[in-house]
């Protein structure tokens, strides 16, 4: 008796009040009604996570028959990166292609194996200080983390104008200036 992508979790019973109950040598003969009993088998699969380099994420495993469509994935931290998404590797796949994986749905339509390892991607992050002149300080300066550099702020956008001027654009300045 197998499933294809599943790994045996053991025997189980349900009682009349629909709670579950793993069935094993030391727990059988109580569960028994009138010498005889119904057994039905359970499978599963491991899903662990590959943070490369950031906050350790606990293996988890995934029962068949789960509903999993509401259960989210686990969102990975890491200092100095943003979090992008979670990805199978073609070795992972029944397809044997790469895929960005945002739900357990989707993990279950492309994995093939009992154990799955989904490995994080990250964007760098980045600080912008943005001055209303080069002398601002207090409310005139704004912090601003980006993920994407090519898409710098307004002026407007940030509620900077100087009266009787228009917004010639951003100017950097290194520490020494």
């Amino acid at each position: 008796m197998s499933e294809e992508g599943y790994e045996f979790a053991g025997w189980y019973y349900t009682d009349a009040q629909n709670n579950e109950t793993e069935i094993n040598a030391d727990n059988i003969a109580e569960k028994m009604q009138n010498n005889a009993i119904t057994l039905y088998a359970k499978w599963k699969y491991t899903v662990k996570y590959d943070v490369d380099g950031g906050t350790a994420i606990s293996s988890e495993t995934i029962y068949k028959g789960d509903d999993v469509s509401a259960k989210k994935l686990p969102t990975a931290v890491k200092n100095g990166e943003k979090y992008a998404g979670w990805r199978i590797k073609a070795e992972d796949s029944n397809d044997n292609k790469d895929h960005i994986i945002t739900t357990y749905k989707e993990l279950e339509t492309y994995k093939n194996k009992t154990e799955v390892t989904l490995y994080v991607s990250w964007k760098d992050e980045y600080t912008i200080t943005y001055k209303k002149n080069k002398a601002a300080t207090g409310n005139d300066v704004i912090e601003k983390t980006v993920t994407d550099l090519t898409k710098l702020e307004t002026a407007s956008n940030l509620n900077m104008s100087e009266e009787g001027y228009e917004f010639a654009g951003w100017y950097y300045t290194d520490a020494q200036n």
